[in-house]
């Protein structure tokens, strides 16, 4: 008897097994240096992390990267399983916000020769903003925007926000600092020389994943694995041993 509830045991946990690895998820993704990036070292530590994590439970996962607005769409379509990273701000209602998968500060860039000067937002009034279209920003930020106190300027991705405060067209652009710090040092001795990263942390804010609205037990799952992941400390690690296009987030917090 103890013999066949053993085989009976063994045939469960392989037909599960094989269920696991034979399961595949495909996410969109939108180049966010240097965390999420095609060119990239294991495509950058936000999406090595994430399949590692999720290939340890044989789950096959794909990486789409997009544009970030087709990104959004496509994933509220159904044709992917979710959009990452995403801000809590970027969360549409009706899908599912994973926990977060890890942190990074939010700030601004600015010219050496004309930096932002404030304490609160509020001391912003007037000033002119680049911000990337669809990107959740901060409620605190947004509410300026809404009441007119300031202007932004709206453009496809972050690169292009960035050479607008090279070039004088803004006076600053809303950033993910880390990402921020790469891209200066991917624009060369011009960005280096002329732009700097405020002195002000908006805040530190979370990266997740939206999962489609027909995909909650995916993010159920993810959240369940999440817990005993550690792919902050993973993050942390990859931003060390790859400089100097990119940041420890101990440099910036």
């Amino acid at each position: 008897m103890a013999r066949f509830f053993s085989v009976i045991f063994i045939t469960f946990f392989l037909m599960i097994s094989n269920s696991a690895r034979a399961e595949k998820w495909v996410i969109a993704v939108s180049e966010w240096y240097p965390y999420v990036c095609e060119t990239c070292a294991g495509k950058g530590p936000g999406i090595s992390g994430v399949r590692k994590m999720l290939n340890d439970v044989g789950i096959e996962v794909q990486f789409v990267f997009l544009p970030w607005a087709r990104a959004i769409s496509d994933v509220k379509r159904k044709k992917y399983d979710g959009y990452y990273p995403a801000w809590e701000e970027d969360f549409t209602p009706g899908m599912y916000l994973s926990d977060s998968v890890y942190r990074s500060p939010v700030g601004f860039v600015e010219r050496k020769k004309s930096p932002l000067k404030w304490s609160k937002l509020e001391d912003l009034r007037g000033k002119t903003i680049g911000v990337v279209i669809d990107y959740g920003n901060t409620v605190e930020f947004n509410r300026l925007v809404e009441r007119g106190l300031v202007k932004v300027e709206k453009v496809k991705d972050d690169e292009t926000n960035i050479k607008k405060v090279l070039g004088g067209r803004v006076d600053g652009a809303f950033f993910d600092l880390v990402n921020a710090k790469y891209l200066i040092n991917k624009l060369g001795p011009q960005a280096q020389e002329n732009l700097q990263i405020n002195e002000h942390v908006i805040r530190v804010k979370s990266l997740h994943v939206v999962f489609a609205s027909n995909a909650k037990s995916k993010a159920a799952l993810f959240n369940r694995l999440l817990k005993r992941s550690q792919i902050q400390r993973q993050i942390d690690a990859y931003l060390k041993a790859h400089p100097p296009e990119s940041a420890t987030l101990s440099a910036l917090l």
